[in-house]
């Protein structure tokens, strides 16, 4: 009976009893399992009943000229079962429509490992890739991979961001800084959390690094894993805003930046970056009706002005550090 929107008086909608925010509300979810297969079938149950809940659905039945969704009857039934059964919501696709590939199941286990946020401080939610009998957790590359240079912090409801840099050599330095912020709350994006991390890419600096990192990749191989994965991504409430970090989304145009300074600004195939936000905390930051990206009102235009101003900060150190 879940309803979408801010009837439980929180902004973004309400909270699942683990603590989680319920996402949705606009019907993505069924166009996506639609398009992956002609039927859907549905099993979920919580701890403290002993059934669980069957729902069936058969694609085929509305994709016939002149037929609606509102005029689809969807069987379900109840089945008792142990109290000891796991419990949670399966989700079996079949009938797939498209044939996967070993390039398709590559470039889903990279979308999966961006889909939830590195911060998952309280959150027990993790991804398992399983094909063919082999499985795999699914981790982000900003946590599994030393960078040369990062800068983590945050910025608070006032505009003061406090941070730490650290690079390859061990250095480590804590800033505080004051962040462009404008008054009033419809005109600044709220607080947040980042963590950027960064690499030069030519050969030079590449090898000293395998040399001090011990890694096992080669250049080809290091600059492609990157590749797939750079970018600044925006996280909401533990879980990604699409499109902002995708390899051709280069949202805070680093790389029109980085033409009129080559040797100083980094371009975005160098950078992984995580912004942290929350609907609650951030409510200017609205999504579009069509699920592609924020409204570009004035709240996200500051941000994207306050992220630059960070990556800034970032580049001068790392210039320095590189010399």
């Amino acid at each position: 009976d879940f309803k979408a929107g801010s009837a439980s008086g929180e902004l973004g909608g309400q909270r699942s009893p683990g603590g989680r925010r319920r996402l949705g509300s606009k019907g993505v979810g069924r166009f996506a399992s639609q398009r992956l297969g002609t039927r859907l079938d549905l099993t979920t149950r919580t701890a403290s009943v002993a059934s669980r809940l069957v729902a069936e659905f058969d694609w085929s039945l509305i994709e016939e000229p002149g037929t609606y969704l509102e005029d689809m009857r969807i069987p379900w039934r109840e089945k008792r079962c142990p109290k000891s059964d796991p419990s949670g919501t399966r989700l079996a696709i079949s009938g797939l429509r498209d044939a996967w590939s070993p390039e398709r199941f590559e470039k889903l286990r990279v979308a999966l490992s961006r889909l939830v946020s590195p911060d998952r401080v309280g959150n027990p939610f993790e991804i398992t890739l399983s094909i063919e009998g082999s499985s795999e957790t699914i981790g982000s590359l900003i946590e599994s991979t030393v960078p040369m240079y990062s800068l983590v912090g945050q910025v608070d409801e006032n505009g003061q961001a406090t941070m730490t840099w650290l690079d390859l050599q061990g250095n480590r330095e804590e800033w505080v800084r004051e962040v462009l912020w404008p008054e009033g709350s419809e005109r600044n994006c709220g607080p947040f959390q980042f963590r950027f991390s960064a690499w030069d890419l030519d050969r030079p600096a590449l090898l000293q690094y395998f040399s001090l990192t011990g890694s096992k990749l080669g250049l080809r191989d290091f600059r492609r894993s990157l590749r797939d994965h750079t970018g600044v991504s925006l996280y909401r409430d533990g879980f990604r805003i699409l499109p902002y970090g995708e390899p051709d989304n280069d949202w805070l145009r680093l790389d029109r930046r980085r033409v009129n300074n080559p040797t100083l600004r980094l371009s975005n195939n160098q950078l992984i970056g995580v912004i942290l936000l929350g609907a609650d905390e951030n409510a200017e930051l609205r999504d579009q009706t069509n699920r592609e990206g924020l409204v570009a009102n004035a709240a996200y235009e500051h941000l994207r002005e306050v992220v630059c101003e960070l990556v800034g900060y970032l580049e001068n150190r790392r210039f320095s550090s590189r010399r």
